[in-house]
This record gives C-alpha cells, sequence and structure tokens, in this order.
C-alpha cells in the first residue's frame, strides 16, 4: 500500500511536472509570439523610417539643387548690375564731358558776342563821328558856297 501510496504520489508528481511544463511551453510560446508581433512592428516602424529618411534624402537634394541654382541666378544678377552700374558710370562720365564741352562753347560764344558787340558798338561810333563829321563838313561847305 504505501508502494501504491508512492507510486500514486509519484504520478500526481509527474502530473503536476507535464502540467507546469505545458505551462511553461504555452507561456514560451505567448512570449514568443509576442516577441514575434513586436519585431514586425520594429521592421516596420524601421521601413516607415526609412522611407521618411529617403524622402527627407530627396527634399534636400532639391533644395541643394534650388539653392545652387538661386545662387547661379544672383550671381548672374549681381554681374548684371555691375554690368548696369558700369554703363550708368561711362554715361554720367560722357554728360558731364559734354556739359564741358558745351560750357566752354557757351563760353566761347559769349566771348565772340561780346567781342562782336563792342565792334559794332565801335563801328556804330565810328559812324556817328563820320556822320558828323559828313554833317560838319557839308555845314562848311554850305557856308563856303553860300
Amino acid at each position: 500500500q504505501l508502494k501504491d501510496t508512492l507510486l500514486e504520489d509519484r504520478g500526481k508528481s509527474l502530473d503536476e511536472l507535464a502540467a507546469a511544463v505545458r505551462r511553461e511551453q504555452e507561456d514560451k510560446g505567448v512570449i514568443i509570439e509576442s516577441h514575434s508581433q513586436a519585431l514586425e512592428q520594429m521592421k516596420q516602424t524601421m521601413d516607415s523610417l526609412s522611407e521618411e529618411l529617403s524622402l527627407q534624402d530627396r527634399v534636400a537634394q532639391q533644395s541643394k539643387e534650388q539653392a545652387a541654382q538661386l545662387a547661379r541666378e544672383l550671381q548672374e544678377k549681381e554681374a548684371q548690375k555691375r554690368e548696369k552700374d558700369e554703363m550708368l558710370q561711362y554715361v554720367r562720365r560722357e554728360i558731364e564731358n559734354l556739359k564741358r564741352m558745351f560750357e566752354e562753347r557757351e563760353n566761347k560764344l559769349r566771348r565772340e558776342c561780346a567781342q562782336a558787340n563792342d565792334k559794332a558798338a565801335a563801328v556804330s561810333r565810328d559812324r556817328e563821328e563820320i556822320r558828323s563829321e559828313l554833317d560838319q563838313t557839308r555845314s562848311r561847305v554850305g557856308e563856303l558856297t553860300s
């Protein structure tokens, strides 16, 4: 009877041990499934992040290209501005040269005009003197002939 009890206890112990092993295997299955799901989520997250990084790389590359294009356009505009500034400086110098030329010409014409006016005044005075002399001479001739 003791043997039977011992065997029975051992049988129960084995049954309990088998049940514990089954529970442990079930727990391991749940853990493995949970880890598998977590790994799948991590993989999806990594794929999503990888896509986002790829998109950001494309956006960054486009931004670099746009910045380079804008830099080229800026250089062209600056070159055009320098060219216009140089042209304006040239035109200003030419205008100043023309002003000087016209001032010199105007001054020369004023001097010539003043000289011509002086000559005209002198001629007019001479004419008046000659008229006066002519009138005096006519008067004398008239006195002499009368």
